[in-house]
């Protein structure tokens, strides 16, 4: 990680927090009541923890998730670099617009783990993909009429288009994925085109754009083979991987409801949760770093039917802290004691045993063939 790129992320960090903390107070300004202070302290601490603790399992899930993909190709990584690649990813994803940072990031620390661009951008294909299956099957199955019939929530109309165009977003970005991992060759023919151009030519020289086309050919085809091996050998691990997605996704779903219920609200349940599905399907196309501002806002708007409006405030303040801050936090100290910077990626194969030891693993082909 190079200085400019840390310096972006601290820069995102602080407009995240800024933006987050100007909507928190208009929230406040117009929801705030007398006995606003009294309810902030007497939120029940079990509830508290125990949402806490799902952010907590989600961590661990996310890490679990990446670790045994690694292993699907052959490689070994311990479960703390796991979750370190899991939290740093997590906070460039809450720190840069539409939440694009956290994969590069993710596919970066996986190189410096001793896996080549290739198979490091399958593994996290895989992980992006299942975890965006999982994320449709609720937000289709918890309660789909909720969803359908939004136009009966007593919403701004703004809100309802601002739902629908994340919705439509949604639906072709998951499209997008599936395209490019069926026809991976695709970024090869884009890469060339671009790459051809005049203006291209004049920055890049002719040799120079040849040798990156090359680079580029060659990674394509390592992330197809990983692919491949992931879909025809390991469909066991991508089932378990994808379940794995889900359950993350169920613990995200139940932390609102643990917070309603630590405020004293028993919600209507699928009411609840049809807004939470909506709300993660779109919250993700806010333009601002980690959607902050637009997180909070529509958040409380949404909720705001369910949620008596003198709670709207605390109940925004605790899930935002719990789901957001805390990620913040604990990713920036990562961070900044610098437990990303290990040197330049290696290109080799995937290692074997502590990946800090940067010994060499053969292919799994090879190793069968050598056992045979």
């Amino acid at each position: 990680m190079n200085v400019k790129t840390l310096a972006n992320l601290k820069k995102g960090a602080l407009a995240a927090v800024l933006l987050s903390f100007l909507a928190i107070m208009v929230i406040l300004k117009l929801t705030m009541g007398p006995e606003f202070m009294p309810t902030l302290f007497k939120i029940n601490p079990t509830y508290l923890g125990a949402a806490g603790a799902l952010v907590v399992a989600g961590w661990g899930i996310e890490a679990l998730r990446i670790r045994l993909l690694v292993r699907a190709l052959g490689g070994h990584l311990r479960f703390m670099r796991a979750l370190k690649i899991a939290l740093i990813g997590a906070f460039a994803a809450a720190v840069t617009p539409f939440d694009t940072g956290g994969e590069p990031f993710q596919v970066y620390m996986l190189q410096d783990a001793g896996i080549t661009l290739g198979e490091s951008t399958a593994v996290v294909a895989i992980k992006v993909l299942s975890s965006a299956l999982a994320r449709l099957v609720l937000g289709t199955a918890i309660p789909l009429w909720l969803i359908l019939g939004k136009s009966r929530w007593d919403i701004p109309r703004s809100m309802d288009m601002v739902i629908s165009g994340g919705l439509a977003l949604y639906f072709l970005a998951l499209f997008l994925g599936l395209f490019f991992m069926i026809r991976p060759e695709t970024a090869t023919s884009v890469a060339r085109a671009i790459l051809k151009t005049r203006l291209m030519r004049r920055v890049i020289p002719e040799g120079r754009a040849d040798s990156i086309l090359e680079r580029i050919h060659d990674e394509v085809t390592a992330f197809r083979s990983a692919l491949t091996r992931f879909l025809v050998s390991h469909r066991t691990v991508v089932i378990v991987v994808s379940i794995l997605g889900l359950l993350g996704w169920i613990q995200l779903f139940l932390i609102p409801i643990l917070l309603l219920r630590g405020l004293g609200v028993s919600p209507p349940y699928a009411g609840a949760l049809g807004i939470i599905s909506v709300f993660y399907m779109v919250a993700a196309y806010a333009p601002t770093p980690g959607a902050s501002g637009a997180a909070e806002a529509s958040f409380a708007i949404l909720f705001g039917q369910i949620v008596p409006i003198h709670l709207i405030g605390i109940f925004v303040i605790a899930w935002r802290f719990i789901t957001y801050h805390l990620t913040l936090i604990i990713g920036g100290i990562l961070v900044t004691l610098g437990i990303a910077r290990r040197g330049p990626p290696t290109r080799g194969r995937l290692t074997r045993g502590d990946p800090g030891k940067h010994s060499s693993c053969a292919p799994p082909d090879r190793k069968a063939r050598r056992s045979r």
